[in-house]
């Protein structure tokens, strides 16, 4: 990013501006990676985007720096919601604006050029920021609703009060943690980062990363269900319901998002066949 004019380097200002007024911001995001099993994939995804921008150091090297007055405007409406999450106490907005901030601000020293080189993998750190609790709650009453039909569907003696499902020999609740969040994120991140890969057309982008999040739905289903059928026909005795059965979750999200690049890769090259009357 060579340019050693004062009118270049004046041009970096908002962006070290930026970086030392959400320093602080940053470091809590980072404690909730350590915190929350929800974001536990942050630093991977750190990795990750480390690993973009170095796949694209020639073209940042080539990156000249000049003040973009449009990209300005933007950092400061960005700036402005950032300030109003603060001053309202929306925690997870404050911390979700973060890769925002940071790529605008890199956008205003560098123009629509740098904007088309820093935003993929800067915004790629969305998927570790506390947006995706407010996602939660929504999986999970989605969850409550098709596990209580298929409870029913199968014709398993239960008692289905809310979350609550009452077996025989025990009470099984659909609580949070039964939402799928953390898979869900982790698909549609895989789901973008593979679209972006192979694919540069939008739609078809766009039809990948929805197969990655629908798969990991309703792997989450099956999983729930799974275990209220594992409950009901052991007695609330197997291992699954009574020590742990966080790691079979992650098992069978192991085996769909298999089936999810079997998918994705047809839709990939379905989009890319050329049609009749092509050359």
């Amino acid at each position: 990013m060579p340019s050693r004019e004062p009118r270049g380097l004046l041009a970096l200002i908002p962006l070290a501006a930026i970086l030392a007024l959400t320093a602080t911001h940053w470091f809590d995001l980072f404690r909730l990676w350590n915190e929350t099993t929800t974001l536990g994939h942050g630093w991977l995804l750190l990795g990750l985007v480390a690993w973009e921008l170095w796949q694209r150091r020639a073209q940042i090297g080539g990156l000249t720096l000049s003040f973009d007055a449009r990209m300005f405007a933007v950092l400061l409406g960005a700036v402005a919601v950032w300030v109003a999450t603060i001053w309202f106490g929306v925690e997870n907005l404050r911390l979700t604006m973060l890769p925002i901030l940071l790529v605008a601000a890199i956008a205003v020293a560098t123009g629509r050029d740098g904007w088309r080189v820093f935003a993929f993998p800067v915004l790629l750190l969305l998927f570790a920021t506390p947006f995706w609790f407010y996602v939660q709650p929504v999986l999970r009453e989605i969850t409550v609703v098709v596990v209580g039909f298929l409870v029913r569907a199968v014709g398993i003696t239960a008692l289905i009060q809310g979350s609550t499902i009452t077996l025989p020999s025990g009470s099984l609740e659909i609580a949070d943690s039964c939402s799928g969040v953390h898979q869900f994120v982790v698909a549609a991140l895989i789901g973008t980062v593979y679209a972006w890969w192979h694919t540069d057309d939008w739609r078809t982008r766009a039809k990948v990363v929805a197969l990655a999040c629908a798969i990991a739905i309703v792997t989450n289903w099956i999983r729930v269900f799974a275990l209220i059928l594992v409950g009901y026909v052991s007695e609330m005795q197997h291992y699954l319901v009574r020590v742990d059965h966080y790691w079979f979750g992650w098992a069978l999200f192991a085996v769909s998002i298999s089936i999810f690049f079997v998918l994705a890769r047809r839709i990939v090259e379905r989009s890319a066949a050329p049609t009749n009357g092509d050359a």
